[in-house]
Protein backbone atom coordinates (compact mmCIF):
# COMPACT_ATOMS: atom_id res chain seq x y z
CA UNK A 1 0.00 0.00 0.00
CA UNK A 2 1.48 3.34 -1.02
CA UNK A 3 0.18 6.93 0.10
CA UNK A 4 -2.97 5.98 0.82
CA UNK A 5 -4.32 9.57 2.37
CA UNK A 6 -0.90 9.27 3.90
CA UNK A 7 -0.93 6.27 4.60
CA UNK A 8 2.31 3.52 3.32
CA UNK A 9 2.15 0.39 4.49
CA UNK A 10 3.43 -3.40 3.69
CA UNK A 11 2.96 -6.60 5.75
CA UNK A 12 4.61 -10.51 4.49
CA UNK A 13 4.18 -13.72 6.50
CA UNK A 14 5.94 -16.81 5.49
CA UNK A 15 5.29 -20.83 6.26
CA UNK A 16 8.22 -22.84 5.92
CA UNK A 17 10.05 -26.02 7.18
CA UNK A 18 12.94 -26.66 7.56
CA UNK A 19 14.62 -30.17 7.72
CA UNK A 20 18.62 -31.39 8.78
CA UNK A 21 20.67 -34.10 10.61
CA UNK A 22 22.77 -31.18 11.97
CA UNK A 23 21.86 -27.69 11.85
CA UNK A 24 25.77 -26.76 12.86
CA UNK A 25 29.44 -27.86 13.12
CA UNK A 26 29.89 -26.85 17.28
CA UNK A 27 27.02 -27.80 20.12
CA UNK A 28 25.06 -24.57 20.88
CA UNK A 29 24.05 -26.22 24.77
CA UNK A 30 20.89 -24.22 24.15
CA UNK A 31 18.49 -23.84 21.39
CA UNK A 32 19.13 -25.22 17.50
CA UNK A 33 21.80 -27.35 18.05
CA UNK A 34 22.26 -28.50 21.55
CA UNK A 35 24.54 -31.45 21.03
CA UNK A 36 26.16 -31.54 17.67
CA UNK A 37 27.17 -35.23 17.52
CA UNK A 38 24.54 -37.93 16.60
CA UNK A 39 23.83 -40.48 19.25
CA UNK A 40 24.50 -43.57 17.20
CA UNK A 41 27.32 -42.98 15.79
CA UNK A 42 26.71 -45.66 12.58
CA UNK A 43 23.45 -44.13 12.16
CA UNK A 44 24.27 -39.87 11.54
CA UNK A 45 21.49 -39.78 8.35
CA UNK A 46 17.96 -41.18 8.96
CA UNK A 47 18.34 -41.39 12.94
CA UNK A 48 19.73 -37.59 12.69
CA UNK A 49 16.99 -36.50 10.08
CA UNK A 50 14.58 -34.13 11.86
CA UNK A 51 13.48 -30.60 12.21
CA UNK A 52 15.98 -28.01 11.78
CA UNK A 53 17.25 -26.09 14.57
CA UNK A 54 16.94 -23.12 12.03
CA UNK A 55 13.45 -24.34 11.31
CA UNK A 56 11.22 -20.46 12.27
CA UNK A 57 7.93 -22.12 10.46
CA UNK A 58 6.14 -18.65 10.92
CA UNK A 59 7.51 -15.03 9.97
CA UNK A 60 5.61 -12.16 9.27
CA UNK A 61 6.19 -8.26 9.19
CA UNK A 62 4.58 -5.17 8.98
CA UNK A 63 5.75 -1.30 8.44
CA UNK A 64 3.47 1.63 8.89
CA UNK A 65 4.48 4.96 7.56
CA UNK A 66 1.86 7.66 8.11
CA UNK A 67 2.30 11.48 7.35
CA UNK A 68 -0.03 13.20 9.15
CA UNK A 69 -1.93 15.70 6.60
CA UNK A 70 -2.16 18.81 9.02
CA UNK A 71 0.03 22.22 7.53
CA UNK A 72 1.77 20.29 4.86
CA UNK A 73 2.76 23.04 3.57
CA UNK A 74 3.98 24.39 6.53
CA UNK A 75 2.45 28.34 5.88
CA UNK A 76 3.28 31.20 9.06
CA UNK A 77 4.16 29.95 12.30
CA UNK A 78 0.92 28.18 12.97
CA UNK A 79 1.95 25.68 9.57
CA UNK A 80 5.77 25.35 10.94
CA UNK A 81 4.23 24.27 14.30
CA UNK A 82 1.44 21.76 13.72
CA UNK A 83 3.21 20.65 10.06
CA UNK A 84 5.70 18.33 9.09
CA UNK A 85 4.90 15.40 11.29
CA UNK A 86 5.19 11.36 10.29
CA UNK A 87 4.36 8.38 12.25
CA UNK A 88 6.20 4.98 11.78
CA UNK A 89 6.05 1.17 13.24
CA UNK A 90 7.64 -1.79 12.57
CA UNK A 91 6.08 -5.30 14.13
CA UNK A 92 7.95 -8.56 13.53
CA UNK A 93 7.14 -12.08 14.69
CA UNK A 94 9.25 -15.60 14.20
CA UNK A 95 8.45 -18.49 16.35
CA UNK A 96 10.49 -19.84 18.73
CA UNK A 97 14.09 -21.91 18.24
CA UNK A 98 13.64 -25.40 18.43
CA UNK A 99 15.33 -26.91 21.46
CA UNK A 100 16.93 -30.43 22.53
CA UNK A 101 16.81 -32.31 25.96
CA UNK A 102 20.14 -33.30 27.19
CA UNK A 103 22.08 -35.71 29.59
CA UNK A 104 25.20 -34.96 31.45
CA UNK A 105 27.66 -37.88 30.43
CA UNK A 106 28.44 -38.41 34.64
CA UNK A 107 24.41 -40.12 34.57
CA UNK A 108 23.96 -41.04 30.60
CA UNK A 109 24.02 -45.30 30.42
CA UNK A 110 27.54 -46.64 30.03
CA UNK A 111 26.95 -47.94 26.95
CA UNK A 112 26.94 -44.29 25.28
CA UNK A 113 30.27 -42.88 24.16
CA UNK A 114 30.91 -40.70 27.43
CA UNK A 115 34.29 -40.13 26.87
CA UNK A 116 34.09 -38.69 24.12
CA UNK A 117 30.96 -36.69 24.23
CA UNK A 118 32.45 -35.55 27.66
CA UNK A 119 35.69 -33.94 25.79
CA UNK A 120 34.00 -32.63 22.46
CA UNK A 121 30.71 -31.53 23.48
CA UNK A 122 31.16 -29.86 27.27
CA UNK A 123 29.85 -32.81 29.33
CA UNK A 124 26.71 -33.28 27.51
CA UNK A 125 25.76 -36.53 26.09
CA UNK A 126 24.79 -37.42 22.71
CA UNK A 127 22.41 -39.88 23.63
CA UNK A 128 19.07 -38.73 24.32
CA UNK A 129 16.15 -39.43 26.29
CA UNK A 130 13.20 -41.59 25.74
CA UNK A 131 9.67 -39.91 25.87
CA UNK A 132 7.14 -40.92 28.26
CA UNK A 133 4.01 -38.59 27.50
CA UNK A 134 3.62 -35.56 25.34
CA UNK A 135 0.95 -34.22 27.53
CA UNK A 136 2.84 -34.34 30.22
CA UNK A 137 4.80 -30.65 31.52
CA UNK A 138 7.95 -30.39 29.42
CA UNK A 139 10.02 -29.77 32.55
CA UNK A 140 8.77 -33.45 34.29
CA UNK A 141 11.29 -35.91 33.84
CA UNK A 142 11.12 -40.11 35.09
CA UNK A 143 13.77 -42.52 35.57
CA UNK A 144 13.85 -46.04 34.98
CA UNK A 145 15.41 -48.24 38.72
CA UNK A 146 14.13 -52.05 37.90
CA UNK A 147 14.70 -53.13 34.25
CA UNK A 148 12.51 -56.18 35.04
CA UNK A 149 9.38 -54.40 36.35
CA UNK A 150 6.74 -53.48 34.30
CA UNK A 151 6.68 -50.60 34.59
CA UNK A 152 10.63 -50.19 34.72
CA UNK A 153 10.35 -48.78 38.01
CA UNK A 154 9.93 -45.49 36.80
CA UNK A 155 10.25 -42.48 39.69
CA UNK A 156 10.28 -39.03 39.57
CA UNK A 157 14.28 -38.62 38.09
CA UNK A 158 14.91 -35.22 40.37
CA UNK A 159 14.43 -36.14 43.82
CA UNK A 160 15.81 -39.70 42.58
CA UNK A 161 18.92 -37.81 41.33
CA UNK A 162 20.25 -35.04 43.93
CA UNK A 163 19.20 -37.87 47.58
CA UNK A 164 18.18 -41.57 45.80
CA UNK A 165 14.79 -40.75 46.81
CA UNK A 166 11.94 -43.45 45.04
CA UNK A 167 8.94 -41.44 44.34
CA UNK A 168 6.69 -43.55 41.76
CA UNK A 169 5.26 -41.91 38.77
CA UNK A 170 3.35 -43.05 35.48
CA UNK A 171 4.69 -42.62 32.46
CA UNK A 172 2.12 -40.57 31.66
CA UNK A 173 2.91 -37.79 34.24
CA UNK A 174 6.48 -37.37 32.76
CA UNK A 175 7.50 -35.93 29.56
CA UNK A 176 10.65 -37.67 29.37
CA UNK A 177 12.78 -40.55 30.46
CA UNK A 178 16.25 -40.06 31.77
CA UNK A 179 18.25 -42.34 29.27
CA UNK A 180 20.04 -44.49 32.42
CA UNK A 181 21.21 -47.93 32.73
CA UNK A 182 18.45 -49.92 33.49
CA UNK A 183 16.54 -47.62 31.20
CA UNK A 184 18.19 -48.63 28.27
CA UNK A 185 18.24 -52.10 30.05
CA UNK A 186 13.91 -52.19 29.76
CA UNK A 187 13.97 -50.24 26.36
CA UNK A 188 16.63 -53.09 24.81
CA UNK A 189 18.65 -50.01 23.16
CA UNK A 190 20.78 -47.50 24.40
CA UNK A 191 19.83 -44.56 22.29
CA UNK A 192 16.95 -42.97 23.35
CA UNK A 193 13.79 -42.17 21.01
CA UNK A 194 13.42 -38.93 21.11
CA UNK A 195 15.08 -37.45 17.89
CA UNK A 196 16.38 -34.14 17.61
CA UNK A 197 14.34 -30.65 18.27
CA UNK A 198 11.34 -32.62 19.05
CA UNK A 199 8.85 -29.90 18.91
CA UNK A 200 9.59 -28.06 22.11
CA UNK A 201 10.61 -24.23 21.41
CA UNK A 202 11.64 -21.81 22.84
CA UNK A 203 9.83 -17.84 23.30
CA UNK A 204 8.87 -16.33 20.11
CA UNK A 205 9.90 -12.76 19.08
CA UNK A 206 6.96 -10.23 18.68
CA UNK A 207 8.51 -6.88 18.93
CA UNK A 208 7.20 -3.72 17.87
CA UNK A 209 9.07 -0.46 16.89
CA UNK A 210 8.07 3.01 16.82
CA UNK A 211 9.28 6.51 15.58
CA UNK A 212 7.95 10.18 15.64
CA UNK A 213 9.63 12.94 13.18
CA UNK A 214 8.72 16.32 12.63
CA UNK A 215 10.36 17.74 10.01
CA UNK A 216 10.01 21.78 10.16
CA UNK A 217 11.34 24.07 6.84
CA UNK A 218 13.32 26.78 8.01
CA UNK A 219 14.24 28.27 4.84
CA UNK A 220 13.25 27.01 1.03
CA UNK A 221 16.49 24.76 1.43
CA UNK A 222 17.31 24.64 5.36
CA UNK A 223 14.94 21.96 7.02
CA UNK A 224 14.96 20.47 10.89
CA UNK A 225 13.76 17.11 11.82
CA UNK A 226 13.41 16.35 15.29
CA UNK A 227 12.81 12.56 16.12
CA UNK A 228 12.12 10.13 19.01
CA UNK A 229 13.18 6.27 18.01
CA UNK A 230 11.22 3.62 20.18
CA UNK A 231 12.58 -0.22 20.23
CA UNK A 232 10.99 -2.60 21.99
CA UNK A 233 7.50 -0.11 22.46
CA UNK A 234 5.78 -2.33 24.52
CA UNK A 235 9.02 -3.47 27.00
CA UNK A 236 8.53 -7.05 26.16
CA UNK A 237 11.33 -8.96 27.57
CA UNK A 238 12.99 -11.54 25.24
CA UNK A 239 14.09 -14.92 27.13
CA UNK A 240 15.26 -17.34 24.40
CA UNK A 241 14.65 -21.00 24.82
CA UNK A 242 14.95 -22.82 28.67
CA UNK A 243 17.86 -24.54 29.66
CA UNK A 244 17.81 -27.92 27.79
CA UNK A 245 20.15 -29.78 30.27
CA UNK A 246 18.01 -32.24 32.47
CA UNK A 247 20.62 -32.61 35.36
CA UNK A 248 20.45 -28.65 36.06
CA UNK A 249 16.93 -29.69 37.83
CA UNK A 250 13.37 -28.07 37.07
CA UNK A 251 11.73 -25.25 38.65
CA UNK A 252 9.69 -27.27 41.42
CA UNK A 253 13.46 -28.35 42.30
CA UNK A 254 15.33 -25.65 42.71
CA UNK A 255 16.58 -25.76 39.01
CA UNK A 256 16.22 -24.22 35.27
CA UNK A 257 15.66 -27.12 33.06
CA UNK A 258 12.70 -26.49 30.75
CA UNK A 259 12.35 -23.09 31.66
CA UNK A 260 13.65 -19.83 30.78
CA UNK A 261 13.21 -17.64 33.92
CA UNK A 262 16.89 -17.47 34.69
CA UNK A 263 18.31 -16.66 31.44
CA UNK A 264 20.00 -13.10 31.11
CA UNK A 265 18.28 -10.82 28.74
CA UNK A 266 18.46 -6.84 27.68
CA UNK A 267 16.41 -5.67 30.18
CA UNK A 268 16.74 -7.15 34.04
CA UNK A 269 15.16 -10.58 34.77
CA UNK A 270 14.62 -10.92 38.30
CA UNK A 271 15.40 -14.78 38.47
CA UNK A 272 18.60 -14.38 36.63
CA UNK A 273 21.96 -15.31 37.76
CA UNK A 274 22.99 -11.93 36.53
CA UNK A 275 20.86 -9.16 36.50
CA UNK A 276 20.90 -9.03 32.02
CA UNK A 277 23.44 -7.06 30.17
CA UNK A 278 22.20 -3.90 27.69
CA UNK A 279 21.68 -4.80 24.39
CA UNK A 280 24.24 -2.88 21.78
CA UNK A 281 22.62 -3.94 18.96
CA UNK A 282 18.83 -2.08 18.01
CA UNK A 283 16.86 -5.13 17.98
CA UNK A 284 14.47 -4.31 20.29
CA UNK A 285 14.89 -7.19 21.81
CA UNK A 286 16.29 -6.81 25.15
CA UNK A 287 14.71 -3.96 26.66
CA UNK A 288 12.83 -0.67 25.78
CA UNK A 289 14.92 1.90 24.42
CA UNK A 290 14.26 5.54 23.65
CA UNK A 291 16.60 7.56 21.34
CA UNK A 292 15.89 11.60 21.08
CA UNK A 293 17.70 13.21 18.08
CA UNK A 294 17.92 15.76 15.71
CA UNK A 295 18.66 16.34 11.84
CA UNK A 296 19.64 19.29 9.57
CA UNK A 297 19.14 19.08 6.03
CA UNK A 298 20.56 21.43 3.76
Amino acid sequence: MQNWHGLTGAGSFTWSKTLDNSSEIFSTAAGGNTVAGAQNPFDTSAGEKALSGLDFPKTASLYLIYELPFYKNQHGFLGKLLGGYQANTTWRYSSGQLWTPALSTANVNAACQNSFDGTFFAGLSACRPFLGSKSAPVDTVGVCTNAAAPDCGLVDYFPFAASGTLNPVSKNAVHWIYNNDATAKFFGTPYGNVGRNPGVRGQAVSTVNFSMFKTTKVSERLSLRLEAQVYNLFNHTFLGVPDPVIDDLNLANGGSFGNNFFNQSGGVNPNALQSGYTNPVLTGLGRRRIILGSKITF
